[in-house]
Formats: structure tokens, C-alpha cells, sequence
């Protein structure tokens, strides 16, 4: 099972990125996305990114890979190849990132 998950809200992956990262880490595989930020600014939260859950999955996921997209561009080019038939990729967010589940199953 491959997770990809994008994080909801600069203040909720400040406060939660270290129990999210433990939840995907049960995971095959996780891509961690940048953030939904919805109401909130990202100069707001300097230094708060999806790579703070990526970091804190791949503490927890005992050497699977985890990797940081930012862009939903790059998560599609990387998770394609990666694909077979069977596969169960899980989208994850409040965001846009079920756009990005869609993509992967148009083909």
C-alpha cells in the first residue's frame, strides 16, 4: 500500500507532524505533499512544510521510503513509474490531492 498524503493547515502540521508521520509510516511507501494552506499563510508558519511529516514518517518507517513532493505535478511523475496493476495508492487530505488520485487512474 502506497500512501500519499497532504497535509491540511500550516498550524495542524506544526502541532501534528510527528503523529501523522507515525500514522503513514504503517505505510509500503508515503509521499508527503506541500501543504493545503486553506485560511492559513505560510509566512506565518516559517519553516512549517509537508517535509516536517515526511521527516517524522521516515523516522518511523523503519527504512521504507518516504519521500517530500511539494507539487502535485512531481508526486504524479514520481508515483506513475511506480505504479502496477493492484496497486492500492491511498490520497489523504482535506486538499486538492484527491485531483491527484484521479490523474493516476485516468492514465
Amino acid at each position: 500500500m502506497l500512501v500519499c498524503f497532504q497535509p491540511h493547515l500550516y498550524s495542524r502540521t506544526a502541532h501534528q507532524a510527528t503523529e501523522f508521520g507515525a500514522a503513514l509510516a504503517a505505510a509500503d511507501e508515503v509521499v508527503v505533499l506541500g501543504i493545503y494552506a486553506a485560511r492559513e499563510r505560510a509566512e506565518d508558519w516559517p519553516g512549517v512544510t509537508g517535509l516536517l511529516v515526511a521527516e517524522a514518517a521516515a523516522d518511523a518507517a523503519a527504512g521504507k521510503p518516504v519521500v517530500w513532493m511539494p507539487g502535485m505535478p512531481a508526486a504524479e511523475s514520481y508515483l506513475r513509474p511506480r505504479l502496477r496493476e493492484g496497486d492500492l495508492v491511498l490520497t489523504l487530505g482535506a486538499g486538492d490531492v484527491d485531483g491527484l488520485g484521479r490523474e493516476l487512474v485516468a492514465g
